[in-house]
């Protein structure tokens, strides 16, 4: 899963992408990434935890394949809920994004299937006195909230984030250009 995660920010396909989504409907075999490399990426408290059938981190795993991963750990700011004292609280993130949905701060579009699908799946367990989040059937559910929680407190770094550059065919000549560099109003130049 981080190589998945970290491949999607970079915008380079998985090696095995193709493999992998070739039993898939139609419209999502390709690929798509962000294309942001330089976005600064804060790994889930449990991000340092060895990944199975590896030697390596989550933010290991993700810095190999071009991630930009910080030593910083997600973490809610004291603002956004001030009665919660445990700042990695997965119940308390899951309780203000609750409260975003419900005064309309935050929405799921219909073309995000997969997570409206894991939304429906989404389970609660009985774990002594205490009713907890499962584990299971998390992942977009845990995305949002590591987003949605983040982007109200990091958006300087999402926002000078710079997307690759694609290279770009000039369709223009250099007649065209020179023209180009008068306006309508008797020719002068700009």
């Amino acid at each position: 899963m981080p190589d998945y995660m970290a491949c999607k920010i970079t915008g380079n396909k998985p090696k095995d992408w193709d493999d992998a989504a070739a039993h898939a409907p139609a419209d999502l075999r390709e690929f798509s990434g962000l294309g942001l490399p330089s976005i600064p990426v804060v790994p889930p408290n449990d991000g340092d935890g060895i990944q199975s059938g590896t030697q390596f981190t989550r933010s290991e795993i993700m810095r190999r394949l071009g991630a930009k991963m910080t030593p910083k750990v997600w973490k809610l700011h004291p603002s956004q809920i001030p009665m919660e004292t445990n700042r990695t609280s997965k119940v308390g993130s899951i309780a203000l994004l609750a409260q975003w949905f419900q005064d309309e701060e935050l929405f799921i579009f219909r073309n995000c299937r997969e997570t409206l699908r894991e939304l429906g799946l989404y389970q609660w367990t009985k774990e002594g006195r205490r009713t907890i989040p499962s584990p299971k059937n998390d992942h977009f559910m845990d995305a949002i909230r590591y987003g949605a929680t983040r982007v109200e407190f990091d958006g300087i770094p999402m926002m000078q984030a710079r997307r690759m550059v694609s290279p770009v065919e000039i369709q223009e000549t250099p007649y065209q250009r020179i023209a180009q560099a008068y306006n309508k109003k008797m020719g002068r130049k700009l």
